[in-house]
């Protein structure tokens, strides 16, 4: 994904542009907000997100922003900040904000941000932003899936296991021999929403996940892994309200088995 990093701290933004690029995103940083403007001015057409800092030379994110709507971008915008006020956020909203990004912000937040950008862009429909994150709209269930998925290997990966190990340990995923070397393709492919199947099967990542917080329970990212599963499984069940009844079953099979 490509984007643009305005933010008038030197040290912020060259840090935060390298941990982008380790995640495979293209970055173009400016100090000053007129620099950003005249470079979308030249180039407006571009597939491009903007990471706006609010508190800026010349002229604030507001104002930028403000400029740029009226000149008719309509480039997905993340507000980044350490203190904003009510009043400014709803004027941002109202002009068509993503996302917020609070500063100090975690790898999950940034994650999480990240994906809402890359929604924003293949659909040219950002997700709207929510002041209640818990309630995530039913019809973007695969953001959420693709969420739940990275934050599951996260945890996995953090707890010193290897990515092929999950694959298989799991039984949900199948291992692809690519140059003489074995890779959970699919797997991968999950975890993007540019590269997810057109039918996703969530019930492989929701396994993937369940599997993952039996394994890594004492890691310090497990109660927010299984927070995050039951969202989502509560969020699919309410989309397929049969579910809850084929659910019953395989639990009352699994019981019958079991005796």
């Amino acid at each position: 994904m490509r984007l643009m990093l305005i933010e008038d701290d030197p040290v912020f933004i060259r840090t935060l542009s390298d941990r982008l690029q380790d995640e495979g995103h293209s970055t173009r940083e400016f100090l000053d907000p007129e620099e950003a403007l005249e470079a979308l001015r030249r180039a407006p057409g571009d597939q491009e997100a903007i990471l706006l800092d609010l508190r800026l030379p010349k002229m604030n994110g507001l104002q930028w922003l403000k400029k740029v709507r009226h000149e008719g971008h309509s480039h997905p915008v993340v507000l980044i900040s350490g203190d904003v006020s009510v009043e400014v956020t709803k004027e941002m909203v109202n002009l068509g904000l993503t996302a917020m990004l609070l500063k100090p912000f975690s790898s999950t937040e940034l994650r999480e941000v990240l994906m809402r950008l890359e929604h924003a862009l293949q659909s040219g429909n950002p997700i709207p932003l929510q002041t209640d994150p818990a309630s995530p709209p039913a019809e973007d269930w695969k953001y959420e899936m693709v969420l739940l998925l990275q934050l599951t290997v996260d945890v996995w990966i953090r707890d010193g296991r290897e990515l092929n190990a999950l694959a298989v340990d799991s039984g949900c995923w199948t291992l692809t021999r690519e140059q003489n070397h074995y890779r959970p393709k699919t797997l991968k492919n999950y975890l993007h929403l540019k590269t997810l199947p057109k039918r996703p099967k969530w019930q492989l990542v929701l396994r993937t996940a369940e599997y993952v917080l039996g394994e890594c329970d004492t890691s310090p990212l497990s109660l927010e892994l299984e927070s995050k599963t039951k969202r989502f499984e509560k969020q699919i069940l309410d989309i397929h309200p049969t579910l809850n009844e084929t659910e019953n079953k395989r639990s009352q099979n699994q019981s019958g088995k079991q005796k």
